[in-house]
């Protein structure tokens, strides 16, 4: 029988955002906005923007 053991790690910033999620294997950062929100996220070496309209932006 063959155990695996995962082990996931977070980091936040001081406001509270997660900048940072990821195992042992894969990792992600995530970007914000003046107004808080997430703008970006790179897993991978891939960054995906998402472009919100400004009405939906807190």
């Amino acid at each position: 029988m063959t155990s695996y053991a995962t082990t996931s790690t977070y980091i936040w910033d001081y406001q509270n955002r997660i900048t940072q999620a990821g195992t042992g294997t894969a990792t992600s950062t995530y970007g914000y906005d003046f107004g808080g929100n997430r703008v970006t996220e790179t897993t991978s070496g891939v960054t995906t923007k998402n472009d919100f309209p400004s009405y939906i932006r807190m």
